[in-house]
């Protein structure tokens, strides 16, 4: 796009036209016949304004019913379209708040299905709890108790060569020497 003067991007904009037409009338002035020429066509137009005017005044007066037959026809037709326009609304409401209340209940039943899923997963870890913890006894006590061998450790089924009484209470918790 072209850009013209005072900012203007296109000949499409009214104010572009309305700065155009100013322009061209102070380059070209109309003439003094033009002039008159326009002023005789506001008077004509003027003129058929007011005698349409007065006759649709004196139709009015003169026929009165007729008018009146129109009014109420019109009133009759506004009437409708309000009614429809009414009824049109009231739907577009109701639709909305089904609309809402599905998106609603749609909610409240996802959250339940979470709601149960977690229930269902808070139970089964309960329950592997529970199991585990009678399963670990059993496990314990199906196991043979062997005790690893740990050196400089006092084992007291071990029989010494010492009775044990000789044996002093510093000998038996003496920690390994270090190397």
């Amino acid at each position: 796009m072209a850009l013209y003067k005072d900012g203007q991007y296109g000949s499409d904009s009214v104010p572009f036209l309305w700065f155009q037409w100013l322009r061209y009338q102070r380059d070209f002035p109309p003439t003094e016949e033009e002039l008159t020429e326009y002023d005789e066509y506001l008077r004509t137009i003027k003129k058929k304004g007011e005698e349409w005017a007065e006759k649709d005044r004196l139709e009015r007066e003169t026929n009165k019913d007729f008018y009146q037959s129109q009014r109420k026809a019109e009133d009759e037709v506004q009437k409708r379209i309000n009614q429809r326009l009414h009824q049109e609304v009231i739907g577009l409401f109701a639709a909305r708040e089904k609309a809402i209340r599905i998106a609603a209940e749609n909610k409240v039943k996802k959250m339940k299905e979470h709601q149960q899923a977690m229930e269902k997963f808070e139970l089964s870890q309960q329950k592997q709890e529970l199991e585990s913890e009678w399963e670990s006894p059993k496990k314990e006590s199906e196991k043979p108790v062997e005790q690893q061998y740990q050196p400089h450790a006092w084992r007291p089924n071990v029989q010494s060569e010492k009775s044990d009484e000789d044996v002093k209470d510093e000998e038996i918790f003496t920690p390994p020497p270090k190397r």
